[in-house]
């Protein structure tokens, strides 16, 4: 992943912005905050074929885990047509180190209001730094 940002945010970039944000986020989350992932095998079709199973980060924002998946769909178009990734499979499994000190928008915000106000205050350590999410324009 970090791969793909180094490349999007080249002098170059058309979309620079959106990647350095992508970067700035990906460094507050920290390789403990992202979705962990395990080499696994799945039949398709008869065929097997090697994936990464991606297991779900329950205290992440939608958004956040929305711009994960748009970075590793990106990965091929950057990487280059020899660059084959596997392909990924989401699991119901939990799976990645809670990740105290973040904004707050980066945390679940269902997540975040079953928890208790003094774990939040204390054991999370919610930062007061804000999180602004994305809007994207699209084609009507």
């Amino acid at each position: 992943m970090k791969q793909v940002i180094s490349l999007k945010t080249g002098p170059n970039a058309l979309d620079l912005a959106t990647w350095k944000y992508f970067a700035k986020m990906l460094d507050l989350l920290d390789i403990d905050g992202m979705s962990s992932e395990e080499d696994d095998v799945c039949d398709l079709q008869g065929n097997i074929i090697s994936v990464f199973t991606v297991k779900v980060c329950f205290w992440h924002a939608n958004e956040i885990s929305q711009y994960i998946e748009l970075i590793d769909k990106e990965a091929p178009n950057v990487l280059g047509p020899k660059s084959k990734p596997a392909p990924r499979v989401k699991s119901s499994v939990s799976g990645s180190t809670l990740r105290k000190g973040l904004p707050e928008q980066m945390y679940n915000p269902r997540w975040l209001a079953g928890l208790n106000n003094k774990y939040i205050e204390r054991e999370l350590c919610v930062s007061k730094e804000v999180f602004d999410f994305l809007v994207f324009a699209t084609n009507s």
